[in-house]
């Protein structure tokens, strides 16, 4: 993946492996795997998104106890008909696990705790929605690196357009 600041005339490019190890939202970390915590994703059923029909899954951890805490809705189509490596590439990006399809729309699971009634749960947190989705022909032109960029040290050098002081 590059990024480019057009103002400043900077890229940087980073793998999709590297860029995808920094995102969790669904995975276990280190932490929770030594503390014996498993996660299982169930298939819900099925909705249609954007005019694509989705699987519905639900990720959970579980704890050693067997108590499950839900952690994401992902709702993954097939419909897309992209690439495996653009499907795979997403999926990284995403958290979701390879092989469930295009994600489409993922809702992390919060806890909250209503303060008056002290009743806990969970609130559904919007993270991708996807709206619309049309299949198309992409220009291949569209991937031609352009020049005259200089190379950037890391992702906030391009957000600032300048090196760090």
């Amino acid at each position: 993946v590059t990024m480019y600041n057009m103002d400043a005339k900077l890229k940087y490019t980073e793998s999709i492996d590297n860029l995808a190890s920094r995102i969790s939202i669904r995975s276990l970390t280190q932490k929770d795997i030594k503390k014996g915590i498993k996660e299982a994703i169930v298939k819900q059923g099925k909705r249609t998104i954007a005019g694509f029909e989705c699987d519905e899954y639900l990720s959970y951890h579980i704890n050693n106890k067997g108590a499950k805490r839900p952690r994401v809705l992902i709702y993954a189509t097939k419909g897309l008909a992209l690439p495996k490596s653009m499907e795979i590439a997403c999926a990284k990006l995403t958290d979701c696990p390879p092989g469930l399809g295009f994600p489409v729309r993922l809702q992390i699971c919060e806890s909250i705790t209503d303060k008056a009634t002290k009743t806990s749960g969970y609130r559904l947190q919007q993270m991708l929605n996807t709206n619309k989705a049309d299949p198309g022909k992409i220009d291949d032109q569209m991937f031609i690196e352009p020049t005259g960029f200089k190379s950037a040290r890391d992702e906030m050098e391009i957000m600032m357009g300048a090196p760090p002081p």
